[in-house]
């Protein structure tokens, strides 16, 4: 079975689990964005501690964008050098903080894909992967430790065969500190079952199985489809998109008011969707958020016959920087009919 769990629940979740770990117990988290200075995150890093002198196996895997780069304008310590800082370091203090904390209270801690030198590009061959491990329960999907507020998604299942699969990929990404050398520029599918398969991104250029999902979804699709996306989709996707409304497939897709994201992306986003609207149908644009409305984060793509949830936003930009993600694809009808009703509710 199959469940998707939005950020308030799976935060919950997450610290219950730790709160009453023991011995036995072998728990993993990895994240891309860590913000341990916000509301609840606070919280898991302490509900990780706690775990961890319990005596249960804790292992928390974040990627180095977190201390390269803050609210995508902030350089951070790992932009300037190539080894962790020791402390300090003005508005990334809380995130050293707790990395220092983690790893005093016995978690095994680690920071991935640190850049090969100093001002590199920090968008570029970034983990956008996002998964947390309960022994053989498993969450897969976008939410980061971070921004408690975003409307985000996790899927959740127990799975004794891909919580090993899962434990045996963070060794080796650990092993060889990079998800690319990890998977040898392969990007991998994992089956599960005979209806769903996990997929993982090595983070190579231009490369993306997820993305090829994406379009064989897009593509196959007979009467509808939903997606709900951080970003209005650009390149290749929207003409996907065009495409099936024209062959007759009811095209539904929730996103961001572009005024809702942060510089330079706004002015960005205002322009993609500014030119999509002159030649894309009217209908695409109805399920616009209102810029009030809480942010939404959650990457889920889904036609009657088959769905993606997980960390990709199905849109180029990452696939062109190098970006590793994770994502589960099902055509169980359980699975479909659970991330339809999700999507429903925005």
């Amino acid at each position: 079975m199959y469940h998707l769990f939005d950020r308030h629940d799976y935060f919950a979740r997450l610290i219950k689990a730790c709160q009453q770990a023991n011995s036995k117990d072998k728990i993993t988290l990895a994240t891309m964005e860590f913000r341990p200075d916000q509301p609840v995150i606070g919280d898991i890093v302490d509900a990780m501690c706690q775990a961890a002198q319990q005596g249960a196996d804790v292992t928390f895997m974040v990627d180095a964008y977190s201390l390269m780069l803050k609210d995508m304008l902030v350089p951070g310590p790992l932009f300037f050098l190539k080894r962790d800082p020791k402390a300090g370091y003005g508005t990334f203090k809380p995130v050293v903080s707790a990395i220092h904390k983690l790893r005093e209270a016995g978690v095994n801690c680690y920071v991935i894909n640190k850049p090969s030198r100093p001002f590199k590009n920090p968008f570029g061959g970034r983990s956008h992967i996002k998964y947390a491990l309960i022994n053989d329960q498993v969450f897969i999907g976008g939410c980061n430790l971070s921004n408690p507020e975003y409307v985000d998604v996790m899927v959740q299942t127990t799975n004794q065969r891909l919580a090993e699969y899962l434990r045996d990929f963070t060794a080796d990404v650990i092993a060889c500190k990079s998800v690319r050398r990890a998977l040898a520029r392969k990007d991998r599918s994992f089956s599960i079952d005979p209806h769903t398969e996990l997929l993982i991104d090595a983070g190579v250029k231009y490369q993306s199985l997820i993305y090829e999902r994406a379009f064989s979804l897009i593509n196959n699709a007979a009467h509808r489809v939903y997606m709900t996306c951080q970003y209005f989709p650009n390149n290749y996707t929207p003409r996907a998109l065009a495409k099936a409304y024209r062959r007759g497939v009811g095209v539904h897709l929730a996103y961001n008011h572009p005024g809702h994201h942060r510089a330079p992306i706004r002015a960005i986003q205002k322009r993609t969707v500014y030119l999509k609207k002159k030649w894309m149908p009217d209908s695409v644009f109805e399920n616009e958020l209102h810029r009030n409305k809480d942010y939404l984060h959650a990457k889920i793509l889904l036609s009657e016959k088959e769905a993606i949830v997980g960390s990709h936003n199905f849109v180029k930009m990452g696939v062109n920087l190098g970006t590793a993600e994770i994502a589960l694809h099902s055509t169980a009808p359980e699975f479909i009919a659970s991330a339809r009703k999700w999507v429903q509710a925005l």
